[in-house]
């Protein structure tokens, strides 16, 4: 598990206001409304290991309320805009492959 939270805090997908990089589309209309609002994005790995229960188990047990999620294949231009700060940087292209690369589990959620 400490290698997910690694992943976690290395890909900085913790703590990102949901609106955010196109991701907002995944919301329920009634769920956007001004909150603070964590986005958790398990990549291709993570869901090939079928480690997807456990990841949310633990974010409930530590009081996050999930909001809305989905299970989907980003596009290359969704992952660029998601990473777009990082649009300079030598690992640019190897990471915005890699989200596309297969399905990532995505999950809003919210301080109960």
């Amino acid at each position: 598990m400490k290698l997910l939270v690694a992943l976690f805090i290395v890909s900085t997908l913790l703590s990102i206001a949901f609106t955010v990089n196109g991701f907002n589309k995944l919301l329920p209309v009634d769920a956007r409304v001004a909150r603070e609002r964590t986005l958790v994005v398990l990549k291709p790995d993570s869901v090939q290991r079928g480690v997807t229960g456990k990841v949310i188990s633990r974010f409930e047990k530590k009081g996050f309320k999930p909001i809305a999620m989905k299970m989907l294949i980003p596009s290359m231009e969704l992952a660029q805009e998601h990473y777009g700060e990082h649009r300079n940087k030598s690992f640019f292209l190897d990471v915005t492959r890699y989200l596309t690369s297969g399905p990532v589990f995505a999950m809003v959620s919210s301080i109960a």
